[in-house]
């Protein structure tokens, strides 16, 4: 079980670069992955109005992508800290697993849920995936 305070904790802190999303999810998470480029970007923005002065105009496009994500990952933490112990676990059944790492295909093979997150029929793909990792594993 996931502590909900470490996880507000790491979204306020180390939202921006993914850190409560590793948490939560685990090391697979995309979106995790992707948190720290708009950061960056905006960083690289704040650099390029301290080396160029005010009038750069790339300059002003790159820093909110730095405001945005800090924002989206404080209001982010808001959420976990209002969030009950057992509202995050529900928000996160899934993804908690005794070892640590959760493959998503697993989560998905168990709720009947294809790639989408549609419920119902799973995508030929999804299907044949599974499949082949359970005979894999079952050598």
């Amino acid at each position: 079980m996931k502590n909900k305070t470490v996880a507000a904790w790491l979204s306020f802190l180390g939202g921006p670069l993914g850190l409560h999303r590793f948490y939560l999810r685990g090391m697979g998470d995309w979106l995790g992955w992707l948190l720290p480029i708009p950061t960056a970007l905006g960083v690289y923005g704040i650099e390029r109005v301290r080396m160029y002065g005010v009038d750069d105009g790339l300059s002003w496009a790159l820093i909110p992508l730095l405001g945005f994500t800090i924002a989206g990952c404080a209001l982010t933490a808001i959420v976990y800290g209002l969030m009950t112990p057992d509202q995050l676990r529900k928000a996160f059944a899934g993804f908690f697993r005794a070892s640590g790492s959760l493959h998503r295909l697993d989560v998905d093979r168990h709720q009947g849920v294809g790639f989408a997150g549609r419920q119902g029929r799973r995508t030929s793909f999804c299907h044949g995936y599974v499949r082949q990792r359970d005979a894999f594993t079952a050598v």
